[in-house]
């Protein structure tokens, strides 16, 4: 795919299929459009990358085998890493905003992981009386009960979830979430966030969290 718009900067070339990674203003763009695209491509085997020179365009390339690459998964298949076929863990992603809710969906989905998702934190608490997931992902800035409250309502009436929570907001500057990131202990994902840091973050917390049950 060839475009004649302005073009990607040199310094956007190595981000632009990262998840979370956008150039538009707040509330315009998710930054997950090109890395579900991605995600789909290398799951059929194949692989996507870009070409632009600033202020001439940008081509995307995209080039997909005709038959499944030896040991590759083929289309419509699950990545696991696991040896029955089940998938790496259930995850829920807790954000107000239904694109954002279904674009990480999708990414954390082309990873191996079984997702769930809620448009909210009362909505959240409400699937964790009645299932059980290996890792919440919780946006800190939601209205009605924003990440804080939600995390600190966790320590009072779940705390094995409370455990498990990993934070992603882009308001890593503001007194009150930085007080609460650091008393919390919790990890955290500033925005935009890159590909190779969210599955390093989500399969290093998943573990420790199958190694804490393991423990009890």
């Amino acid at each position: 795919m060839v475009d004649d718009g302005p073009g990607i900067r040199p310094d956007h070339l190595m981000k632009v299929f990262d998840p979370f990674f956008t150039t538009k203003e707040i509330g315009r763009g998710t930054g997950l459009g090109l890395n579900i695209c991605h995600g789909i491509v290398g799951q059929h085997g194949g692989r996507i990358w870009v070409e632009s020179v600033y202020g001439n365009g940008a081509t995307f390339h995209v080039e997909i085998p005709v038959a499944p690459v030896d040991g590759s998964e083929g289309p419509g298949d699950v990545p696991t890493d696991t040896s029955d076929g089940r998938a790496k863990g259930r995850l829920l992603v807790i954000d107000d905003e239904e694109r954002i809710r279904e674009l990480a969906a999708g990414a954390l989905g082309g990873m191996g992981y079984e997702v769930d998702t809620a448009s909210g934190a009362r909505k959240a608490l409400a699937l964790l009386e009645n299932g059980n997931y290996d890792l919440l992902l919780v946006d800190i800035r939601m209205p009605d009960m924003d990440g804080i409250e939600f995390y600190q309502t966790l320590t009072s009436v779940a705390p094995s979830f409370a455990a498990r929570v990993v934070f992603f907001t882009g308001d890593t500057a503001g007194p009150r979430t930085q007080s609460f990131l650091a008393s919390s202990g919790r990890p955290y994902l500033s925005k935009p966030v890159g590909l190779e840091q969210l599955r390093s973050i989500v399969a290093q917390e998943i573990t420790a969290s199958a190694r804490g049950r393991e423990r009890m």
